[in-house]
């Protein structure tokens, strides 16, 4: 079965590819099972990687009474600040724990088409794998199946090799959430490149 989006647009978009490092885990799997999970995510919105797009739900919903914070004496002001940043340091940690496997991040070439990624193992062409991923910046996970393409000796000591994959089973959200990542990536490279070409301060954001 075929998940692939042959939209015009995503045809123009799916060329454009950043490099960026993202910690993620993966798992071998088939076409069949790949199919079956696919057809379980368009009916159920908890992919396993839930915490975070219910932290953001939260995080909306309280928007309204953020605005009163100026009210506050500046104690229970930093108080609350301090509160909040505590608790996105525990929803990072969890979001970390369900995604399981090798928590630390890798270099990574991302497009809204494939991923190219390090690995400790060799993976053979035409492997399916169950991947599962954390954009920087964000704190929700997204699940996709591939197909490796490509696999080669890099010689690294932690990651030895590098793959290359194409996304064949993805939610349409989760494939624009990659388009709007991949994009925002190459406008600030842009930006920076501008400053740098005006011998300007550019500070790029960091990643949470």
């Amino acid at each position: 079965m075929s998940h692939a989006d042959t939209s015009a647009g995503y045809e123009r978009r799916q060329f454009f590819r950043v490099e960026d490092r993202l910690v993620l885990a993966y798992r071998p799997s088939d076409a069949a099972a790949l199919d079956a999970l696919l057809d379980r995510l368009q009916t159920d919105a908890d992919n396993g990687l839930g915490l975070g797009s219910v932290y953001d739900v939260l995080l909306r919903e309280a928007e309204p009474l953020l605005l009163q914070l100026g009210e506050l004496p500046t104690p229970a002001l930093a108080y609350l600040r301090n509160l909040e940043h505590r608790l996105e340091l525990i929803a990072g940690a969890l979001l970390l724990h369900e995604l399981g496997g090798n928590r630390a991040p890798r270099h990574v070439s991302l497009s809204a088409g494939g991923i190219q990624f390090e690995c400790e193992r060799e993976l053979s062409v035409d492997t399916w794998l169950e991947l599962r991923f954390i954009l920087p910046g964000s704190r929700e996970g997204i699940v996709a199946g591939v197909r490796v393409a490509r696999c080669e000796d890099i010689g690294g000591q932690t990651y030895p090799w590098r793959i290359a994959a194409e996304f064949t089973h993805l939610l349409a959200a989760d494939r624009q959430t990659l388009v709007r990542h991949v994009m925002s990536c190459e406008a600030r490279e842009l930006r920076a490149r501008q400053y740098l070409a005006l011998d300007l301060p550019f500070d790029l954001p960091t990643a949470l």
